[in-house]
């Protein structure tokens, strides 16, 4: 569910590519990897149809200035989704834009991904900029209510308003390198019921230094309370060791992977549980839905630069017991 920030050297391509609205699969002159793939897959091409729809939709209801903030949107999501999905074998990449086709498609109309709705009217919302030396090129993707019915909605319609003062002014030569600089902020409604709200919020910014910084975290928002929810709102103490366990043990073996000729062990694997730990007891490392959570770990929490995110996924059916009753598990 987590999936990374491209590069800002691929952002200021994005952003610096000339607009154009975007179109459905042409299957007899398919040539990329990616279309080839879209066209072999019916769930898959099904997928990426119901996003241009959605797409298309949205695009009719907005005004001229409104219009070109969306359709550049478009053009880097397009983007974004080809270098998400790199060249792999034919089932897992037709997957893979199949599954980012679809969180379009729920941003464009405005719906969580899971989850029945909390009850107001979500609406889309695209900052975009285009990028020239000293200045920023920002690729901005929100979502706020439109007159939200509740003091829950209301709450999550403040938290997005933070996030969008987050978007730096146009121009920025602090370091005097007359560079393109980047900001990206991502948001997805991962799930939204009466109850409760996930959000998944991804970040990157790039201002001069050695090399931009990501991010990623959650609002969760118990909508009946209008209350920013925190670790001990939906677990007890005792559900900490079952989580550090289940998590330590998908880290370990991800790292295997990615470091094989590396033992942790010692004063290293003590220092990877107390990070894992730091992460866990935070609530906005959360996303919920009805498949169950993920946590996510920036770049350094839990290794080197290098070693990029990390993440642990808990299943419904492993959280059902560890939680809270007074929770809303969705």
């Amino acid at each position: 569910m987590r999936r990374r920030i491209a590069s800002a050297a691929l952002i200021l391509v994005l952003l610096l590519t000339a607009a154009t609205p975007a179109l459905a699969v042409e299957c007899g002159k398919a040539k990329t990897a990616q279309d080839r793939a879209l066209c072999a897959n019916p769930p898959a091409l099904a997928a990426d149809a119901a996003m241009t729809k959605a797409y298309q939709a949205r695009l009719a209801q907005l005004s001229a200035p409104a219009k070109n903030q969306l359709v550049l949107s478009q053009r880097a999501w397009l983007k974004s989704r080809t270098y998400e999905c790199p060249d792999a074998a034919e089932k897992k990449l037709a997957q893979c834009l199949a599954k980012n086709s679809r969180e379009r498609q729920f941003f464009l109309e405005g719906r969580p991904e899971t989850g029945p709705g909390s009850g107001g009217m979500l609406v889309p919302i695209s900052v975009e900029t285009v990028g020239r030396k000293g200045y920023y090129a920002i690729d901005v993707t929100a979502l706020k209510y439109a007159q939200p019915p509740s003091a829950g909605e209301k709450l999550f319609n403040a938290e997005t308003g933070k996030l969008m003062k987050q978007i730096p002014a146009g121009e920025n030569d602090a370091f005097g390198r007359n560079m393109i600089y980047s900001f990206i902020l991502h948001m997805r409604m991962v799930y939204a019921s009466p109850q409760l709200i996930s959000a998944n919020i991804e970040s990157y910014q790039f201002a001069g230094g050695a090399h931009g910084n990501s991010a990623a975290n959650n609002i969760n928002i118990d909508v009946a309370k209008a209350k920013i929810l925190q670790f001990a709102d939906v677990f007890p103490d005792t559900a900490t060791p079952e989580l550090d366990a289940e998590c330590l043990q998908q880290i370990l073996k991800e790292k295997a992977k990615r470091l094989p000729n590396e033992t942790i062990a010692g004063d290293t694997l003590k220092h990877l549980r107390a990070s894992i730990d730091a992460g866990l007891i935070k609530l906005d490392s959360w996303s919920f839905s009805t498949a169950g959570a993920i946590v996510g770990y920036d770049a350094y929490d839990l290794g080197a630069y290098v070693e990029g995110t990390y993440s642990c996924t808990f299943s419904a059916a492993f959280l059902r017991p560890l939680v809270k009753p007074s929770f809303a598990l969705p």
